[in-house]
This record gives C-alpha cells, sequence and structure tokens, in this order.
C-alpha cells in the first residue's frame, strides 16, 4: 500500500497558542455536557454506552493539550505513558461520574482513539 509523506510545506497547522486553546475549551465544553446530561446517561444500559462514548472524546483533547503545553512551556518531554495514562483516567474518571457503564465503554472508545492517533502519527511523520 502506497503511504503519501505529507511535507511540512503542505501541512496546514496552527500554533501551539491556538491549539491548546481549542482543546481546552472542547475538553471542557464536553466534560460539562457530560456531566448535564449524566442523568440521561444512566437511564439504560444503551445511554450508558453514548455516555462512554462522549467522555471517550476527552482522551485526544487532553493528550493534545499536554502535548502543546510541553511545546509551549519548552519542557524537554515527549509526550508518552505518562501523559497517555492521566487522559485514561480524565476519561475514567468522568465516565465514573455517570455510570459503571460509561466507564468501561469510554476506555474502551478511549482506547480505539489512541490507536487512531498513533495510525494518524505514523502515516504523517514516518
Amino acid at each position: 500500500m502506497y503511504h503519501h509523506k505529507v511535507s511540512s510545506a503542505s501541512r496546514s497547522s496552527v500554533s501551539a497558542q491556538t491549539s491548546i486553546m481549542i482543546s481546552l475549551l472542547c475538553a471542557m465544553f464536553i466534560f460539562a455536557a457530560c456531566e448535564i446530561m449524566s442523568n440521561i446517561f444512566s437511564k439504560n444500559a444503551m445511554f450508558a454506552a453514548l455516555g462512554g462514548f462522549c467522555c471517550s472524546l476527552l482522551c485526544p483533547l487532553i493528550l493534545t493539550f499536554i502535548g502543546n503545553f510541553i511545546e509551549i512551556a519548552e519542557l524537554h518531554y515527549k509526550v508518552g505513558w505518562t501523559s497517555t495514562l492521566v487522559s485514561i483516567l480524565a476519561v475514567l474518571a468522568t465516565g465514573a461520574s455517570i455510570d459503571g457503564v460509561s466507564a468501561l465503554t469510554g476506555f474502551i472508545f478511549s482506547i480505539m482513539w489512541l490507536g487512531v492517533l498513533l495510525n494518524v502519527s505514523e502515516k504523517t511523520y514516518a
């Protein structure tokens, strides 16, 4: 299979400052929406799974926030397992505040999002 390597000139990217603000605002909005909708999400298993999916959206946003914070602060640290665990724990905590099923499905969907991020990263930066 042919993988097109994206050059840095053809990538449209935003600055780290813009990206950190977008990821923070989106994460806060999703967290607030999950907490506001927690009564609906905890009504039955199907809604609880939907709540877990909504919580899982926090995972890539928190990873983006941490990565941009590291870049802005000019820390000599790479986003790795610690950052990944922090984002998954945030998803689990948010899901657990709704329902146990939401926490489990949030964890499963977070693993899926991490796989998607890894795939995109490998295609972009390989």
